[in-house]
């Protein structure tokens, strides 16, 4: 009886979206609803509009506010519905180029949408694929939950079906676009190292600030991932950090659970009273 009950204030709760949605679209001319996301004015679909809460990810945001430069062209790679997108965006403008990339079907929808709301429509280009170690096909996992922020490439409990879709490296994407890469940022759900593996000879070049989403649990599979990503950074004269702090291979190696981290050009650091920093003008293009 009780399950009953639950069942049928679900689908009463899920038929009064289908019909509140749609009368918020036309009462807001179909421009969305603004929210400040870490004091940043952001408009997104009115479905989507409460996804995100008012402080999110605010290292993330300072990094590439800072790391995206004007004219450059920047990597979204696990782009969701648009929030880092629009904010690489103003940061490229007018000249530059953000490639954001959404396999999720649903996610790229609302992504184009939130593009559009912000006028970003001749910044940004919505790839499809997913990201990996190269181009082909993979198997892409999915959340019952539209619009989820946990789907991968990358099996989960939380994921219960699946859809075929087509991969692309980092490095041939840049290379048929012929793109000097100034920032990346990753947030793939544990495949991250895949992502990088892809994407050695576009580090090894452009050497881009990355701002990289890592998941410990999710790489089991990857016995000493720590170690390739220090080697590959250290290969790439890049610095891993977290929280603007550096990160050496023991620390590195003991991150538990996900966390973000970000490398940058090793010759761009320089440490003040203990805090290390980043100049802005030494990460972006070559």
């Amino acid at each position: 009886m009780l399950k009953a009950v639950s069942m049928r204030m679900q689908w009463l709760r899920h038929a009064g979206k289908e019909v509140i949605y749609p009368l918020l679209e036309t009462l807001t001319a179909h421009r969305g609803i603004s929210r400040r996301v870490n004091g940043e004015a952001i408009r997104f679909p009115v479905r989507w509009s409460r996804y995100y809460p008012s402080v999110y990810e605010q290292a993330k945001h300072r990094f590439l506010r800072r790391h995206c430069r004007p004219g450059s062209d920047v990597l979204d790679i696990g782009a969701h519905i648009g929030l880092f997108t629009v904010v690489m965006a103003r940061c490229v403008a007018p000249n530059g180029r953000v490639y954001s990339f959404e396999p999720s079907d649903d996610s790229r929808r609302a992504l184009v949408e939130t593009v559009r709301l912000n006028g970003c429509q001749d910044l940004v280009s919505v790839r499809p694929e997913a990201v990996s170690s190269a181009s082909g096909q993979a198997y892409f996992y999915c959340a019952e939950t539209p619009v989820c922020n946990s789907n991968s490439l990358v099996a989960g409990a939380a994921r219960s079906h699946g859809v075929t879709v087509s991969t692309v490296s980092v490095d041939e994407f840049v290379e048929a676009h012929g793109l000097r890469v100034a920032c990346i940022k990753v947030d793939a759900e544990g495949s991250e190292i895949h992502i990088l593996r892809g994407a050695r000879r576009t580090l090894e070049r452009s050497r881009p600030a990355l701002a990289v989403e890592i998941h410990p649990n999710l790489l089991n599979d990857h016995g000493g991932w720590w170690d390739e990503l220090w080697e590959l950074a250290r290969a790439c004269r890049l610095s891993w950090l977290m929280d603007g702090k550096p990160l050496d291979r023991d620390q590195l190696r003991s991150l538990g659970h996900y966390v973000e981290v970000q490398a940058v050009r090793t010759e761009s650091i320089r440490t003040v009273n203990s805090d290390v920093y980043a100049t802005p003008g030494t990460v972006s293009r070559s």
